[in-house]
Parts: C-alpha cells; structure tokens; sequence
C-alpha cells in the first residue's frame, strides 16, 4: 500500500480520500522492526516496505 502511494502522488494522480488516511499498523510494524529483522542477515521477517 506504502509503495502504491508513493508510485502514485496526489500531484500527479487524482485520489481516493482512503489515500489520505493513516494505514492501520504501519507505526506499530515501525515501532516492532527492529525485534523482526535478523540481526546475523539483515533480512526482515516481516517486510511491509518503507514509506522513505
């Protein structure tokens, strides 16, 4: 959903109001990252992607 907004920005694009709505759980996936990535690889167990 993250990549979906960014890929498609208000300036360009004429959007839905969801689109401007916070998505549910994106700062408790940011708060929990850290504990779902291997700390030997860097992998993320759980990657929802970045919105940076």
């Amino acid at each position: 959903m993250i990549g979906i907004r960014q890929e498609h920005p208000p300036s360009q694009y004429k959007q839905p109001k969801a689109f401007k709505q916070a998505i549910p759980g994106v700062k408790i996936y940011a708060k929990y990252k850290k504990w779902l990535t291997d700390k030997k690889t860097g992998m993320v167990f759980l990657d929802l992607g970045d919105e940076s």
